[in-house]
């Protein structure tokens, strides 16, 4: 019967993988494609896949830094879950891969679904600021378009925004859930009582923000993450 149910999975992953990979090649030109690699510069190939490779461990290794207070999760099973999450994201359209990582690690360890989703949003969160922050230095010294100077700005207004708010949900908790209870309430009873418990481990994700210091420490790795990214778009 194990058997069976092995074969089963592995039958329904190679089905699953084959409707992902024509997803991500049918609008490929592939003739383009074959032009562009006889004009690479081949010796760039290796310095870009290490380059690569790094931030992708710093990308995993950040996510564990998240993670901390509200669960330990040794860095094979970060890196491994943050790869796959990120092939997920650009097989699966509309972003929909990036529900693959708080899955694949609340399956790994004892640790709720929703808990991990959370740390996934304050992770996009930093990332937006992270990338605002630089577009800002860039803009000092490199005119800007108006129309772009005036969106990054929003942009940035709306991430403090969010990142207040998570703080002040994650230090009154019990005060943010009560603020919520009278639109879950009126869902079905049975679905109501889920759904706030489901409310209350995805404000449990947002614990590393009560910390100064890992704070600080997340903002520098996120520098650390786009400044590599930067040099690996540099070199390709």
């Amino acid at each position: 019967m194990a058997g069976r149910n092995v074969k089963k999975k592995i039958i329904a992953g190679l089905l699953l993988g084959a409707v992902f990979a024509y997803l991500s090649l049918k609008d490929i030109d592939f003739n383009a494609v074959a032009q562009s690699f006889s004009s690479l510069r081949y010796g760039y190939i290796l310095p870009v896949v290490i380059v690569l490779c790094f931030m992708q461990f710093l990308r995993s290794y950040r996510w564990g830094v998240i993670l901390r207070p509200v669960a330990a999760v040794d860095q094979v099973s970060l890196f491994s879950v943050t790869s796959v999450g990120f092939l997920a994201i650009i097989a699966i359209p509309a972003r929909l891969g990036e529900l693959a990582r708080p899955y694949l690690i609340a399956r790994r360890r004892d640790l709720a679904m929703t808990a991990a989703l959370g740390s996934i949003f304050l992770e996009r969160v930093f990332d937006v600021l992270t990338i605002l922050l630089m577009f800002f230095a860039v803009a000092f010294v490199t005119p800007m378009p108006s129309w772009m100077t005036k969106s990054a700005v929003v942009v940035f207004i709306i991430g403090i925004v969010l990142v207040s708010v998570m703080i002040v949900s994650l230090t009154h908790k019990n005060a943010s859930l009560r603020f919520l209870l009278p639109m879950i309430r009126r869902l079905p009873e049975r679905y109501s009582q889920k759904v706030e418990s489901l409310m209350d481990h995805f404000i449990g994700g947002f614990a590393m923000i009560a910390d100064i210091r890992l704070i600080l420490y997340v903002a520098f790795l996120s520098l650390g993450i786009w400044g590599i990214g930067t040099l690996a778009i540099y070199l390709l």
